[in-house]
């Protein structure tokens, strides 16, 4: 009876274990089998693996510490931080079959979250600055003048690889099939795959919930105790 029981993975909230589950346990108390850390099983959207993206975002998530070495994981980062077809296809090469620890993919998440804020950002400034009549060289000298305290990093890691997920469920996008350059890509802003792809507040939230559990990122501040 036990080996029929669907199990889902979810990361300790001290050492980013990743442990699992039978879904029946969600809302029960138990141990971190690896720090002893007292926990509560997380209440989870994954528990009835019914999400492609879910069930695809768990197959990238490895249990043993093999993770990409340094700089290719800052590569990685890089590639998903640039949110279009044709890097998310070179960020797939580099992958590959190798699935990364949950502490690997936060790191690299994290990381490529805050590229993108900078990124968005010079590409906002540069956009208002061409809208003011400057010229190119112009615009980019002042795209450049950006402040870090100017720059929003509130976009959380989660996003990042939602689109990930959805490029490797859909593949390229009816924009860069015509235009590899990624200028119209639907994934360049979290805003505007949401737009394109109708995704529903309700889907978000799941999508957000499960990317939580899987690589032990924060609550929002609003949740309740």
């Amino acid at each position: 009876m036990e080996s029929s029981q669907t199990l889902y993975r979810f990361a300790c909230p001290r050492c980013a274990g990743t442990l699992k589950a039978p879904v029946q346990w969600a809302g029960r108390r138990g141990v971190c089998p690896r720090c002893q850390n007292a926990l509560v099983f997380p209440e989870t959207a994954l528990a009835e693996g019914a999400a492609k993206t879910a069930q695809m975002i768990m197959h990238l998530v490895s249990e043993s510490e093999a993770p990409l070495l340094g700089m290719q994981a800052d590569k990685l980062a890089m590639h998903l931080s640039q949110g279009i077809c044709r890097h998310f296809a070179m960020a797939n090469e580099l992958l590959g079959e190798r699935p990364q620890p949950v502490r690997q993919w936060r790191r690299m998440l994290k990381l490529a979250a805050a590229r993108e804020a900078v990124r968005l950002s010079l590409s906002t400034a540069m956009e208002q600055a061409l809208a003011t009549g400057q010229t190119g060289a112009a615009a980019t000298l002042a795209a450049g003048d950006l402040r870090e305290d100017s720059l929003d990093f509130s976009a959380p890691a989660w996003q990042v690889i939602v689109r990930y997920q959805d490029y490797l469920l859909h593949h390229v996008c009816r924009h860069c099939r015509h235009d590899w350059s990624g200028s119209k890509c639907m994934y360049r802003s979290f805003g505007e795959f949401v737009k394109v792809r109708q995704v529903s507040p309700e889907l978000l939230e799941k999508w957000q919930r499960v990317c939580q559990h899987v690589f032990g990122f924060a609550e929002p501040a609003a949740s309740g105790a």
